[in-house]
């Protein structure tokens, strides 16, 4: 009766189920690895994405330059603008992009 009280409590077909079952294990092993090649493949995409960003931010801001030094002190051009507004966005996409690291 002692032994039995010791294990009074629980079922015994609950004490299969708490088993780690083999292929469970190895099939869950087999979905981590899954998940980490595509974590690395979305890692590397979203870091190539992130250096055309960088240099397509710095040739906008080239052609900004180049944009200021045909205008004068009076009149600025809408193209000056707009190429400031792109800059703007595409600053803040690559620093929200950078933040998700």
């Amino acid at each position: 009766m002692l032994a039995g009280s010791a294990f009074a409590g629980t079922d015994p077909a609950r004490a299969t189920t708490q088993r780690r079952d083999p292929a469970l294990v190895l099939e869950k092993e087999s979905t981590e690895q899954i998940s980490r090649k595509q974590q690395q493949k979305i890692l590397k995409y979203n870091f190539e994405k992130m250096k055309q960003d960088v240099d397509e931010l710095a040739a906008l801001a080239k052609a900004l330059q180049e944009e200021l030094d045909k205008t004068t002190e009076n009149m600025l051009s809408l193209q000056l603008v707009e190429k400031a507004d792109k800059i703007e966005k595409l600053a803040k996409r690559i620093k929200s992009n950078a933040k998700g690291y």
